[in-house]
């Protein structure tokens, strides 16, 4: 009597088809960088609100000072250099050189003291609008139509 079943070289044979088709199927490795900058704006434009909140809880104003040399920003209340947090952009998210914006300073009140339009890059050379608008200190940040 002959036992059923599957030689190994048949089963190797399957493997390696399987194998190929997820190797064609499966998304490249530039869709997860995609998302790891798109939550790096995200947390940018966080900060920048909870800058612009905390401004308006303790009645003092608070800048986001940009660095454009180490691709960072700062943040601290306006008249103590002492107490700064800066924070790194890492995950390929770097400032645009031809910025007119150095800082962002949010009022007691929620406006802004500079506002303007911050240029932001991706690693594919995509631009990106972080907005302050002057009157009332809301944030944008346009991540659809750039270019």
């Amino acid at each position: 009597m002959r036992q059923r079943g599957y030689t190994l070289i048949e089963t190797l044979l399957v493997i390696a088809l399987i194998s190929i088709v997820l190797g064609i199927t499966l998304p490249k490795t530039n869709y997860f960088m995609d998302i790891k900058e798109l939550r790096e704006l995200e947390n940018f434009k966080r900060d920048l609100m909870f800058t612009r909140n905390r401004a308006i809880m303790e009645s003092k104003n608070y800048t986001v000072q940009f660095n454009v040399s180490q691709n960072s920003y700062s943040v601290r209340p306006e008249n103590n250099i002492h107490k700064r947090i800066t924070t790194k952009f890492a995950s390929g998210i770097r400032i645009d050189d031809l910025n007119n914006v150095t800082s962002f300073t949010f009022m007691y009140n929620g406006t802004t003291k500079d506002s303007g339009t911050l240029y932001l890059r991706n690693r594919k050379n995509k631009k990106y609008k972080v907005s302050v608008s002057p009157v009332t200190g809301r944030i944008n940040l346009d991540t659809k139509n750039s270019k």
